[in-house]
C-alpha cells in the first residue's frame, strides 16, 4: 500500500511539474516568434544591401518569414519581392518588401511593417542612436485623401522614412535607401 501511495505522489508531482514544464516551453515558443518577426534597423540596412531576393530569402526565411511574391525587375521598372511574417492572429502580419533594381543594387530600397504601430518609438529612437537629423516631413496624397504621412531622416549614406497610415492607425513602416538614390527618386516626384 505504500508504494502505492509513494508512486502515486510521484506521478502528481511529475503531472505538477509537466504543466509548468509545457507553460514555459510555450511561452519559449511565443517569445521566439515575437522577437521573430522585429527586424532592426541595422538589420534592414544589411537586407538592402543584398544584391537579390534569394540571398534576402535565405536570411528571413530562417526566421519565420514567407516568401509571397516575386516581380522581377527590367531595365526601366524596379522588381519588387515581398515577405511576411505570420502571427498568431492572421492581421497582426508583418511585411517587408524589397524593391530592387536589374543593374545597381545602390537603387535597392527596403520597406518594412512591423505588426503593430507599438514598434515606432523604437524605430525613432534606433535612428537617433546612428545620429541620423531629420531631413523633412510630408505627407503622399492620392487625389483630397492622405495615402500617409512620413518624416525622413538622413545620415551620410542612408535615408530613412518613417511611415504612418491615418487610414490604418495600427500600421506603420520604415523606408530605408541609398542617399543618392532617394534624391533623384524625390526629385522625379517618385516617392
Amino acid at each position: 500500500m505504500n508504494s502505492a501511495l509513494g508512486i502515486f505522489k510521484i506521478l502528481i508531482y511529475i503531472a505538477a511539474h509537466m504543466k509548468l514544464f509545457i507553460f514555459c516551453l510555450r511561452s519559449f515558443f511565443l517569445t521566439v516568434s515575437v522577437l521573430a518577426q522585429n527586424l532592426s534597423v541595422n538589420t534592414l540596412i544589411k537586407l538592402r544591401q543584398m544584391r537579390t531576393p534569394s540571398y534576402i530569402h535565405q536570411k528571413l526565411e530562417g526566421k519565420g518569414w514567407k516568401l509571397v511574391s516575386v516581380t522581377e525587375p527590367t531595365l526601366d521598372k524596379q522588381g519588387v519581392a515581398v515577405w511576411s511574417y505570420e502571427s498568431v492572429r492572421k492581421s497582426d502580419n508583418a511585411w517587408v518588401y524589397l524593391y530592387y533594381s536589374m543593374t545597381d543594387y545602390r537603387q535597392n530600397g527596403i520597406e518594412y511593417h512591423p505588426n503593430c504601430s507599438c514598434k515606432m518609438p523604437k524605430l525613432q529612437k534606433k535612428i537617433k542612436q546612428r545620429k541620423m537629423k531629420k531631413l523633412d516631413e510630408g505627407e503622399r496624397r492620392e487625389g483630397i485623401d492622405v495615402k500617409y504621412k512620413y518624416t525622413a531622416y538622413a545620415d551620410s549614406n542612408y535615408i530613412s522614412r518613417l511611415l504612418t497610415y491615418p487610414n490604418e492607425p495600427n500600421n506603420i513602416a520604415i523606408q530605408i535607401f541609398d542617399k543618392d538614390y532617394y534624391v533623384v527618386q524625390e526629385n522625379n516626384d517618385l516617392l
